[in-house]
């Protein structure tokens, strides 16, 4: 089969649209799965809190883990228990993390907040949750 070189042109231009078109997608898609990461994490931190609370009757405090939520960038990072994520018994699923996460308690509740920067814009990507509210994005929209 002889194939000419037109057609080659055409398979290698295919083949750069096409390139074109999915590596945004890719990029988006990780940042949104980096986001969710986040999220999820807050989320599962409320569930140990209110899990702790039930078996000792108390809130846990835990300082900004595995670093300051000012610190965040896009590269993950091993995961570093805080003194408060230790006695919560609480670390995410996976070993390293792209967010930082704390918790403020006090008697009558807690407040768990993590953040990322997925994209390195600088802006941080905020999700808080509470003893009574789910975790919930609290940056403005469009902030990874």
């Amino acid at each position: 089969m002889n194939v000419g070189r037109n057609e080659i042109l055409i398979g290698v231009a295919v083949l750069v649209v096409a390139t074109m078109i999915a590596a945004p997608m890719l990029i988006s898609g990780r940042k949104s799965d980096r986001v969710g990461e986040v999220e999820a994490n807050v989320e599962a931190i409320r569930q140990a809190e209110l899990q702790y609370h039930d078996a000792f009757g108390e809130y846990v405090s835990a300082e900004a883990a595995p670093r300051p939520a000012y610190q965040v960038d896009p590269n993950p990072i091993p995961w570093k228990p805080t003194d408060g994520f230790r006695k919560l018994a609480w670390a995410p699923e996976s070993t390293e993390v792209v967010g930082s996460y704390s918790v403020q308690a006090d008697g009558a509740g807690f407040k768990v907040t993590g953040s990322c920067d997925v994209d390195g814009d600088g802006q941080r990507a905020t999700f808080e949750a509470t003893h009574e509210v789910e975790a919930h994005a609290t940056s403005p929209a469009g902030v990874y």
